[in-house]
């Protein structure tokens, strides 16, 4: 079974920054939409965003407290990760002590593949405020 949570924005750590240009656009839409339309995916042990950097930098601007979250078990071995820049190693283990250390990898460094994950939830903004 498939369960959003609701967690604090501030209680969450990312390991990628996030691009000016896809970040504005994103949240032009979010804002005319009024929802959003997918989780953000997070490692539940650190709170770690794995993928929806964007969506959450721009929860963020738009004056949102909590972010809907669907928790993975990172070390899952079904859970995979590869790189997007070939001068840039990634892994796992990188991926937890680069965040725990806030030290973002460039923006579309990584790619997580995640099955099962949970689309087209659509949360209304209002429900995201505090």
């Amino acid at each position: 079974m498939q369960t959003i949570q609701y967690i604090s924005i501030e209680k969450l750590r990312t390991h990628e920054r996030t691009s000016p240009t896809a970040l504005a656009a994103l949240r032009e839409k979010i804002k005319r939409d009024g929802f959003l339309k997918n989780p953000v995916i997070v490692e539940k042990r650190h709170r770690i965003v794995l993928d929806g950097h964007h969506r959450l930098q721009a929860l963020k601007d738009l004056g949102c407290t909590l972010a809907p979250v669907f928790l993975v078990d990172y070390m899952d071995k079904k859970i995979r990760v590869a790189g997007r820049r070939p001068n840039i190693s990634v892994s796992k283990e990188k991926i937890i002590m680069r965040a725990l250390a806030e030290k973002c990898f460039p923006y579309k460094t990584t790619r997580h593949f995640i099955p099962g994950r949970p689309r087209a939830i659509n949360i209304s903004l209002a429900k995201l405020m505090k």
